[in-house]
């Protein structure tokens, strides 16, 4: 199959392009035009609701469509790897995270009792320094823009 752009299957499929991102809808009525947006990878009515991509598109005429570069595939698998790496690190924080502040919580209670104990007052140091690092490693592994910079610091690190 030669390659074919989304544009070229809304025509095929019956849909009156107008212009480079909107068509006519070729599935609802109504006398409103243009109302079906796209660009390279999708479509979508915004009347109608219909979605398809350039995959569902091609099936749909019935032609076999293009398989995927291996830069997709390749960077598909980088990307896995990476969550895989990152749902690793955030287990041994929780873990960690766990059994620092168990350790406080027990050496708040033998302060209580012995407050000249040094490993207690050790215990309660070592959460109390943890505690921010913990809290930013979440913060970065909580959100999007936090993933991306865990993202960019893993590639940069050669671990991809």
């Amino acid at each position: 199959m030669s390659t074919q752009t989304i544009q070229s299957l809304l025509e095929r499929a019956g849909f009156h392009v107008r212009g480079a991102t909107r068509a006519d809808c070729a599935h609802c009525q109504g006398t409103t035009r243009g109302t079906v947006s796209f660009n390279n990878a999708v479509a979508f009515c915004h009347r109608c609701k219909w979605t398809a991509n350039i995959r569902q598109l091609s099936h749909g005429l019935g032609i076999v469509p293009p398989k995927r570069a291996p830069e997709d595939v390749h960077a598909d698998a980088t990307v896995a790897r990476f969550k895989q790496w990152l749902a690793d690190r955030c287990r041994v924080a929780a873990e960690t995270e766990r059994r620092l502040a168990q350790r406080a919580e027990l050496a708040k209670r033998v302060l209580a009792k012995w407050p000249d104990e040094f490993t207690a007052w050790d215990a309660l140091a070592k959460w109390f320094h943890a505690q921010r690092t913990f809290q930013d490693f979440w913060d970065l592994a909580s959100c999007r823009t936090g993933r991306i910079e865990l993202f960019k610091t893993w590639v940069a690190n050669g671990r991809s």
